[in-house]
C-alpha cells in the first residue's frame, strides 16, 4: 500500500495529471462551455430567460402569484432581474472555481495556493466572457439602469419644438399644458390592485379617446419583452384616430417597437429611437421579423396573381 501511494505521487510530482485531475479538468472543460453558450445568447434571448426564472422565483415566493396580471408579474420579473443576474453569475462562477480547484491541487501545492491558482483562472475567464458578450447583439456585459429618470424639461421643449402634434403616454405625470383630447387604454384589467388604465397626453383639439384592449389575454397573444410594452393594435387605434398616415411619426422611447411595427403595418413613415443598447437590439429584431414575414407575405400574393 504505502509504495503504490509512493508511486501515485511520483506521477503527480512529474507532471502527468491523476485520475482524479483529468475528471475535473474535464468537468471544468465542459462548464466553461456551458457558461460560454449562455454568454452567446442574444439579447432577446436572454431577456426571455431572464424572466422567465423571474416568473419562477414569482411563483416560489408568491403563493397567489399565478393570479396577478401579466403586467404585474412582468414587473416583478423586472424588479428581480438585476439581482438574480448577479447571483446566477456569481454561483457559476464560483461553481467553475471548485471544479478548477480539483484541478489545481496536488501534492506539489498546498490548498491555499492551489485555491488561489483556481480564483485566478476563474477571473480570467470572467473577464474574457464579459469581452465577449460585447460582440454578442443585445449584450453589452454592463450593468443597464432601466427608465431610472423622467424626461427632462429640455426634452418636452425640444420635442415641441421639432414636432406638430403630440402623444405622450404617461403624460398625467408631467407639467405639460391642458387638454381635452387625453387617451385613455382601458387594459380589462380584472385586479383592483393593478393599474386598469394607462393615460396619454395629446396636442389634438380633439374629443377624448377610449381603447379597451386586454392587457392580458384575448386577442393579445404578443410576447412580452418589455415591462411597459404596449400592444401592436393600441397604436394601430392610434394610427387610425389620429390620421398618422400622411407624415412622419418621431418615436423617442421605442422600448418593444410595438408602435413601430404598427406604423410599419400601415404604411407610416417614422423614426425611432431607444436609450437602451440590448432593448434596441431586441426591439429592432423584433421589427426586422415582421417586415420579413411581411415581405414573404406579398411575394406569396405575387407569385398568386401570375397564376
Amino acid at each position: 500500500m504505502q509504495s503504490r501511494s509512493i508511486s501515485k505521487d511520483k506521477q503527480t510530482q512529474s507532471g502527468r495529471l491523476s485520475k482524479r485531475q483529468i475528471v475535473f479538468l474535464v468537468l471544468s472543460v465542459l462548464f466553461a462551455i456551458m457558461i460560454f453558450c449562455f454568454s452567446a445568447r442574444n439579447g432577446e434571448e436572454s431577456t426571455e430567460d431572464s424572466y422567465t426564472v423571474g416568473m419562477e422565483f414569482g411563483r416560489i415566493v408568491h403563493p397567489d402569484f399565478k393570479n396577478w396580471s401579466e403586467e404585474a408579474q412582468l414587473a416583478f420579473a423586472a424588479k428581480v432581474d438585476h439581482p438574480i443576474r448577479k447571483l446566477a453569475h456569481a454561483t457559476e462562477y464560483a461553481v467553475f472555481a471548485m471544479l478548477l480547484c480539483g484541478v489545481w491541487l496536488d501534492v506539489r501545492r498546498k490548498r491555499k495556493v492551489s485555491a488561489l491558482f483556481a480564483w485566478g483562472t476563474a477571473t480570467v475567464y470572467a473577464a474574457t466572457d464579459e469581452f465577449h458578450q460585447l460582440f454578442v447583439p443585445g449584450r453589452s456585459g454592463q450593468v443597464k439602469e432601466w427608465d431610472s429618470k423622467p424626461p427632462t424639461e429640455e426634452y418636452f421643449k425640444e420635442l415641441f419644438r421639432v414636432s406638430k402634434n403630440q402623444i405622450i403616454w404617461g403624460g398625467n405625470y408631467f407639467n405639460l399644458p391642458p387638454t381635452k383630447c387625453f387617451v385613455v387604454w382601458d387594459k380589462v384589467q380584472p385586479w383592483d390592485a393593478f393599474s386598469q388604465a394607462e393615460i396619454a397626453w395629446t396636442s389634438y383639439n380633439l374629443p377624448a379617446k377610449l381603447f379597451r384592449y386586454s392587457n392580458t389575454g384575448g386577442t393579445n397573444s404578443e410576447k412580452r419583452i418589455h415591462p411597459t410594452q404596449k400592444p401592436i393594435a393600441l397604436y394601430e387605434y392610434l394610427v387610425g384616430a389620429f390620421k398618422l398616415s400622411g407624415g412622419v411619426v418621431l418615436d423617442t422611447h421605442v422600448g418593444s417597437a410595438s408602435s413601430l411595427i404598427a406604423y410599419h403595418r400601415n404604411g407610416v413613415r417614422f423614426v425611432g429611437f431607444e436609450i437602451d443598447t440590448e432593448m434596441y437590439e431586441v426591439s429592432n429584431a423584433r421589427l426586422e421579423r415582421e417586415k420579413a414575414q411581411l415581405s414573404l407575405f406579398d411575394l406569396g400574393m405575387e407569385r398568386n396573381g401570375d397564376e
